[in-house]
């Protein structure tokens, strides 16, 4: 072969080397989150090479499309250029190819929820929701004679989270609980059956936390811990005849719930969740109403305490802000 043949098939090679480090270095094409609870970000392709760093479940990753010996090379939500294995991450959509190649700032806003890493990040999301509880856990029950109790209750509430990181948020709750059930009660005499209504409500105020992961690009598994105060809070026991029986007061409210969240669009979303709900109060000691001006002694006189406890589940529409 002549002297400018080989210089030739040389100065290929040097491009083809040129252009494979490039690939690598605008490592970025896919999106992904990490899927395993750890996976160590690698100096090389080889599990025996140095760890950089270790990722955490749920952490977004931009990754190259192609791969070496069942790894990826991949940019962090950080800027970090590394190697992490195919194992490890799960593939959920792909970069526009001006935002893969030349842009870790855009790169380090993707975040899990955010879609278009282009426009403005919405931290703020505002959820209102509807839900059903079965609580009728109170002493006004408890003290009154043996009856039946017919039918649910309701909670309507207003949530609102920031989210300081994409998996942590904090949030704030303001609901509104309330329950019409029948009750049947015996009369003062004990010898016959005295219809009857069995009435709550109360507001609470609780602040706590959300952790989410992504299960796809659209769905997200969401647990939330929240604490706070119950106020304005009334059981009542009503004769059909008028005479009542009731407490007023406040008191702790606790609420563990795990929820998912349906991605309809950037801005809306759909949200469901599931969990336990303890409201608790102090004893207090009732307040009588009067039928034919003469005491209920067919409702319960011992000192009563608020307590609304039990399964309760919720759904609503999530709002994003900022709009």
């Amino acid at each position: 072969m002549s002297r400018s043949g080989r210089a030739l098939i040389a100065t290929l090679m040097v491009l083809a080397g040129c252009l494979a480090g490039a690939g690598e270095a605008e490592a970025g094409s896919l999106k992904a989150v990490v899927s395993a609870a750890e996976a160590p970000f690698f100096e090389q392709p080889d599990d025996g090479s140095r760890v950089k760093m270790v990722l955490k479940a749920g952490e977004p990753i931009a990754l190259n499309e192609a791969t070496r010996k069942g790894f990826y090379y991949g940019r962090t939500r950080a800027g970090e250029l590394g190697w992490v294995r195919m194992l490890d991450v799960r593939i959920i959509g792909r970069f526009d190819p001006s935002q893969a190649a030349g842009a870790p700032a855009q790169q380090a806003a993707v975040q899990a929820g955010d879609r278009d890493p282009s426009k403005k990040k919405r931290p703020w999301r505002l959820i209102g929701g509807y839900g059903m509880n079965g609580f009728a856990h109170s002493d006004i029950v408890a003290q009154s004679e043996p009856g039946i109790l017919e039918s649910g209750g309701g909670t309507v509430g207003l949530e609102i989270d920031y989210w300081l990181r994409p998996e942590w948020a904090f949030g704030l709750k303001v609901n509104y609980l309330f329950q019409n059930l029948a009750l049947i009660l015996l009369d003062p005499l004990g010898t016959s059956e005295v219809n009857g209504t069995f009435q709550t409500s109360a507001f609470e105020s609780v602040v706590g936390a959300r952790y989410r992961f992504p299960l796809s690009e659209m769905v997200r598994l969401e647990l939330g811990l929240f604490g706070g105060m119950g106020f304005l809070a009334k059981v009542r026991a009503e004769e059909e005849t008028g005479g009542f029986t009731e407490v007023r007061g406040t008191g702790y409210v606790l609420h563990v719930d795990a929820g998912i969240e349906i991605e309809l669009s950037r801005r809306h979303s759909l949200f469901g969740q599931m969990g336990y709900h303890a409201f608790k109060g102090s004893q207090i000691i009732p307040t009588f109403g009067q039928t034919n001006f003469s005491e209920d002694s067919a409702l319960f006189t011992d000192p009563a305490a608020i307590d609304l406890t039990g399964l309760a589940v919720m759904l609503g529409v999530a709002i994003r802000l900022p709009w």
